[in-house]
């Protein structure tokens, strides 16, 4: 009877909620166009695909939390300064055209909501719910992209380390382990940064359903990390380990699904054990909730109140909203209505402005024949083409043209689309080569700035590498001094600002020229190489341009 009691109330208990909440339910409606165009692109990474269990869960988390407590004596400011932080994250995200600022401000818009239930009374905790919101949104500065480069670095030599003791002869080269003829590069996939967001995402939510001292949740929430480094090392090393060993193939398709489904069992239920053993050291095997505690110290008052029945035997609420207590969420709703508006004017009337704060999937191909068969006795011996994911540091496509003079060997490739400027070394180093020199000569003939560098192997091998970036309408891009450093950072951190100008929005093209150097006694000269790589540059380029239409 109770529980169809309580599915009856459920109607009335949400017609409650949105005419208590109605203004700062508007302003949460308001951050629509942008959260969803920010949950499109969540979805393009990898790691942060676990939010729609999110969006999912949290409408029951929030219901379960719903327990009759006393009120709090939060200061109603709060609610106030949560608002007006998210109306100016809200103004910021228009202007950048940011959906994850846009998201930012819907999670302070609903921490306002949370508030004031918290501090009437109507559910007992507000920050592990605040804190699971925060999982639909990304890190900012690009900070997952550093996170990604520096577990990948990790989990290369951990699980290089973990090999050596299961004596599997191999040599690990930056981020590729050989082992014999065979070479596993740890992708960004591989660096763990999946699981270890998942987890803690689902550590979040269990902290929710099932609370535990402040103490207890932190040591679980780090355990969360520590398990899915741990886990992920297992991968990588039993993936080498089976091929090597036992010549069973789990690097992709079915098998290599259900293996990783596999040890993520496995980090969930050790993170299980972690709960458990940290259980041992609280004084009940019970947990204490210190909300529940106060409730139950005037329970006698409580339950001989006659409004406490109310969810078992619901009466109509004919009593009117009280504005007065959500009168500052009623004055700036009108100024949130004008954002959303805003957006909209954006998205339709300014579709191109909208458009160009994105980095759309690229449709151009390229086929061997768009470029010479010989350029300056260079002969074409090969073409390629690559494609990665859409966030992949390489570029989601590359064309890769081998031409041959002689006993020399160049690889000559076009990448894309990028955002920015790419810093092509970085990405050499994470294979394991070491920088030895690098310089940015200046333009010729209205060609991009090309970096000139050369790469040093643990082998004792060198490359020649020369590379540039421009436009989709040619414009050329302007390189960093330096491939690392302050200067870089700032150079990556800001390049919307450095790179301003009409074609700012347009995706970016990267242009290489490879050349291995077997023998240093008979090595290429610079020049043959820049020359080599102005001409495919210049050809490129336009072909770019007529490809895509802007010419």
């Amino acid at each position: 009877m109770n529980q169809i009691a309580e599915t009856v109330d459920l109607p009335t208990q949400l017609a409650k909620f949105a005419r208590a909440y109605r203004f700062e339910l508007l302003i949460l409606i308001c951050f629509t166009p942008l959260a969803l165009l920010h949950f499109r692109n969540l979805w393009r990474h990898d790691h942060y695909q676990y939010f729609p269990l999110i969006l999912l869960v949290f409408p029951y988390l929030l219901w379960t939390s719903q327990q009759p407590g006393l009120p709090s004596s939060t200061s109603q400011r709060w609610e106030q300064g949560f608002t007006l932080t998210s109306l100016l994250l809200l103004a910021a995200a228009l202007f950048l055209w940011s959906p994850n600022i846009a998201m930012m401000g819907a999670v302070f818009a609903a921490g306002s909501i949370l508030l004031a239930m918290r501090r009437t009374g109507k559910i007992a905790r507000f920050m592990p719910l605040w804190i699971v919101l925060w999982f639909l949104v990304r890190m900012p500065a690009n900070l997952d992209t550093s996170l990604m480069l520096a577990l990948q670095s990790w989990t290369s030599r951990a699980a290089s380390l973990l090999l050596d003791a299961l004596r599997i002869d191999h040599a690990l080269l930056g981020n590729v382990i050989w082992a014999g003829p065979q070479n596993y590069f740890v992708e960004e996939a591989c660096s763990g940064i999946n699981s270890l967001f998942s987890l803690t995402a689902l550590v979040a939510v269990a902290l929710v359903l099932s609370p535990r001292p402040l103490v207890h949740a932190v040591l679980l929430i780090f355990a969360a990390a520590f398990w899915a480094s741990v886990v992920n090392i297992l991968r990588v090393a039993l993936l080498v380990l089976f091929n090597e060993r036992f010549q069973i193939n789990l690097l992709e398709g079915t098998p290599h699904t259900i293996f990783g489904l596999l040890l993520f069992g496995f980090a969930g239920a050790m993170l299980v054990a972690t709960d458990q053993f940290l259980m041992v050291f609280h004084q009940s095997e019970h947990i204490v909730d210190l909300d529940a505690t106060k409730r139950q110290a005037n329970g006698l008052q409580l339950n001989a109140s006659p409004l406490n029945n109310e969810r078992s035997h619901p009466t109509p609420d004919r009593t009117p909203p009280l504005v007065g207590e959500h009168r500052f969420a009623a004055i700036a709703s009108p100024l949130f209505i004008v954002l959303l508006l805003g957006q909209f004017y954006s998205l339709v009337a300014g579709a191109g402005y909208a458009e160009r704060q994105s980095l759309p999937q690229s449709n151009v191909t390229f086929v061997a024949t768009d470029l010479p068969l010989a350029i300056d006795g260079w002969e074409q011996s090969g073409f390629e083409v690559q494609k990665r994911d859409a966030q992949n540091f390489f570029g989601e496509h590359s064309a890769i043209w081998t031409y041959r003079r002689n006993n020399y060997e160049v690889f000559v490739s076009i990448d894309y689309p990028f955002r920015h400027w790419h810093e092509l070394i970085i990405c050499y180093e994470n294979q394991g080569k070491e920088l030895a020199s690098r310089k940015v000569l200046p333009s010729d003939n209205e060609l991009p700035p090309i970096v000139y560098a050369e790469l040093a192997s643990p082998s004792g091998h060198t490359s020649l590498l020369a590379f540039c970036l421009f436009r989709r309408s040619g414009a050329a891009m302007q390189p960093p001094p330096e491939a690392k450093g302050l200067v870089s950072y700032l150079h990556s951190r800001f390049g919307r600002i450095l790179d301003a100008g009409e074609s700012s929005h347009e995706p970016t093209y990267q242009v290489q020229v490879l050349a291995p150097i077997l023998d240093e006694s008979d090595r290429l000269s610079d020049q043959s190489i820049i020359d080599l790589h102005q001409q495919v540059t210049r050809t490129l380029r336009s072909l770019v341009a007529a490809k895509t239409g802007d010419r």
